[in-house]
């Protein structure tokens, strides 16, 4: 498992097809570059779900991109694939970590609040 921080440069492509047995397949290749001093470029695939999401994709957004890389032989060659699970827009997670927090304090303060609003008479000792 891998992730890295990236910028989406271009959708390469989609494939689509039928597995032999009989169920629908799409796969999308999409292009990123890593940040930093020395750029390096690098394209995963989307699978089924994911690879309809490429149309929300923006190019030049910078993306969290999570993936497994995978080798595989055929006639003697080795070949390697990223295979995406999980794409995020930068920050997305962390404003959903701040929402969260803000939604918990708010709860935490009004059950605080409503704590001493009604008698003891519903403690059970």
């Amino acid at each position: 498992m891998a992730e890295e921080k990236a910028k989406m440069l271009q959708v390469l492509g989609t494939q689509s097809g039928t597995s032999t047995t009989g169920k629908d397949w799409e796969k999308t290749e999409v292009l990123f570059e890593t940040l930093g001093d020395y750029p390096k470029k690098f394209n995963v695939e989307l699978w089924g779900e994911m690879s309809k999401r490429v149309k929300t994709l923006k190019t030049n957004q910078t993306y969290n991109v999570f993936f497994n890389l995978e080798s595989r032989e055929y006639n003697s060659k080795w070949y390697l694939t990223a295979k995406c699970w999980k794409l995020d827009v930068e920050g997305a997670e962390e404003n959903r970590t701040e929402n969260a927090a803000k939604a918990k304090s708010t709860k935490t303060k009004v059950e605080t609040e409503n704590v001493g609003a009604e008698d003891d008479l519903q403690l059970p000792f």
